[in-house]
C-alpha cells in the first residue's frame, strides 16, 4: 500500500475535517468521483430548470409580475475569480449563529459573513486551503492529474500561482510564507514576501520515500507510511545545513507529529511512552537532534493521531482523545503548563479536533453529529450553521495560520 492509498483511507471517514498534514488522496479516484457528482448535478439541474420555467410561466399568466433580477457578483479583477454578496435570508426563517470560520466548498471559499470567493481562476480541482495574513493558500490538482500546485488567493479574488508543480500538496509553514515540496526526486524550500514574490531556497536530492509534511524554522519534516496504517516513519531535512542526509532509523520513538510548535523552532508530536505499552506521550521534538523529545507529558491523549491544531495565540493544543467507554473526545491542553502538569484544560465530546475560530473557540463536529462551537473552559456545544453551502461532506473548514 502506497502513501496515497493510506491518505485516501484516512479521508473516507472525515466530515467537517480541516486538511491534515497527510491530505493528498489519489487524484484518479477523486476525478472519477467528481465526474459522477457532476453528472448528478446536471440531471438535478435539468429538472430544476423545468420546474422554474413552469412556475414563471404560470406567474406571468396569472398576474403579469416580473421576475426579480439576482444580485450580480462583484468582479474580482483580471482573473476569473469573483467575490459575491449573499442574499439576505427571509426575516421569518429561524437561523443559528454562523459557523464563524471560512469554508471550502469544492471551487468556492465561503467567508464567515456569507460572501463567497470563486476559485475558478486556479486552473484545477482544489484539494485544501489555509487562511493566512495574505489571503488564502490553496493546493490544487493540476490538469495533468499527476502533480499539484500552490496558489495565493487574495481577499478580492485575484490569484497568483506560487508553486507550479509538486508531487503532492505543498507543505506550508505556520507563517504562511514558507513552503516545502517534492518534485522530480528533489526536495525544495522557498519563501514569499508581502508582494507575493517567491524566492527559491535550498534544494536537495530527495530520499526514495518521504514527503514534506511541515516546516519549523528551516527544518523540513519528512514522513511516509512503512506499515500501511498511517504516517509512521519520520525524518528531518535541515535545509540550512545543506544536503539531506537520511536518518529514519534514529526517529523510531516518534509515533505521530502534529506540526510546528508555537515558537516554530520545534515540532509537537507523540512519542512512545517507553514503558512497553502502546501509550504515547505528547512531546516537544528537536529537529536538530533526530526529533529527540526535549519535554514530555504523558496521559493527556488516548489515541495516536496527527490532528493537533494549535490556537492562533499559540497557547492551546487540541488533541484526539477518547472517553472511558471508547467514545471520541477532544482534549485541549495548555501548552504553557502541560509539560509541568500533564492534564487537559478542557475535554469536549467531539469527534475530532476541528478549526480554531479564535484563541479560545474551536469549531468541530460534536458526537451528536451537529456542527458546534466549543470554548476552552466549557464543555457545552453551541450549534452553528453554514448557510449557503451544501451538506457536510461537500466542504471543509479552513484553518487559519497564525502568521
Amino acid at each position: 500500500m502506497n502513501i496515497q492509498d493510506v491518505v485516501r483511507e484516512s479521508l473516507q471517514a472525515q466530515v467537517y475535517q480541516p486538511p491534515a498534514m497527510r491530505d493528498s488522496a489519489d487524484r484518479a479516484v477523486r476525478g472519477a468521483q467528481r465526474i459522477r457528482r457532476r453528472r448528478s448535478y446536471l440531471t438535478a439541474g435539468s429538472a430544476a430548470v423545468a420546474v422554474v420555467a413552469i412556475v414563471i410561466g404560470l406567474a406571468a399568466l396569472l398576474d403579469g409580475q416580473h421576475r426579480s433580477t439576482p444580485t450580480p457578483g462583484v468582479s474580482a479583477g483580471p482573473t476569473s475569480s469573483t467575490v459575491s454578496v449573499p442574499p439576505s435570508p427571509p426575516a421569518t426563517t429561524p437561523t443559528l449563529p454562523r459557523v464563524g470560520v471560512p469554508l471550502l466548498e469544492r471551487s468556492t471559499i465561503v467567508l464567515p459573513d456569507g460572501r463567497t470567493i470563486s476559485l475558478g481562476g486556479v486552473g484545477g480541482d482544489v484539494l485544501s486551503a489555509y487562511q493566512t495574513m495574505d489571503g488564502f493558500l490553496v493546493n490544487v490538482s493540476n490538469p495533468d492529474g499527476a502533480t499539484t500546485s500552490l496558489w495565493l488567493v487574495k481577499p478580492d479574488g485575484t490569484t497568483r500561482r506560487l508553486v507550479e508543480r509538486s508531487d503532492e500538496p505543498v507543505a506550508v509553514a505556520g507563517d504562511g510564507r514558507h513552503f516545502a515540496w517534492r518534485f522530480n526526486d528533489r526536495l525544495q524550500i522557498a519563501s514569499m514576501n508581502g508582494d507575493a514574490t517567491v524566492t527559491a531556497g535550498p534544494s536537495t536530492p530527495a530520499p526514495a520515500q518521504g514527503l514534506p509534511l511541515a516546516i519549523a524554522d528551516t527544518a523540513v519534516l519528512l514522513g511516509y507510511s512503512q506499515t500501511g496504517g498511517g504516517l509512521d516513519t519520520f525524518d528531518v531535512w535541515l535545509s540550512a545545513k545543506g544536503a539531506y542526509s537520511a536518518s529514519w532509523d534514529k526517529t523510531t520513538h516518534v509515533v505521530a507529529v502534529y506540526g510546528p510548535s508555537p515558537d516554530r523552532k520545534s515540532f509537537l508530536g507523540l512519542v512512545d511512552a517507553g514503558d512497553g505499552s502502546k501509550a504515547a506521550c505528547l512531546a516537544l521534538l528537536d529537529p536538530a537532534n533526530h526529533l529527540r523529545a526535549t519535554a514530555k507529558a504523558c496521559g493527556v491523549t488516548g489515541r495516536v493521531d496527527d490532528r493537533g491544531p494549535v490556537s492562533p495565540d499559540g497557547r492551546y493544543l487540541a488533541l484526539q482523545a477518547e472517553s472511558a467507554d471508547g467514545a471520541p473526545q477532544v482534549a485541549v491542553v495548555d501548552l504553557e503548563r502541560v509539560f509541568q502538569k500533564p492534564e487537559a484544560a478542557t475535554v469536549w465530546d467531539a469527534q475530532w479536533p476541528g478549526v480554531w475560530a479564535d484563541a479560545t473557540t474551536m469549531v468541530t463536529t460534536a458526537n451528536n453529529g451537529r456542527l458546534c462551537r466549543f470554548r476552552v473552559g466549557q464543555t457545552t456545544c453551541e450549534q452553528v450553521a453554514a448557510p449557503g453551502v451544501a451538506s457536510a461532506p461537500a466542504y471543509q473548514l479552513i484553518p487559519r495560520l497564525a502568521g
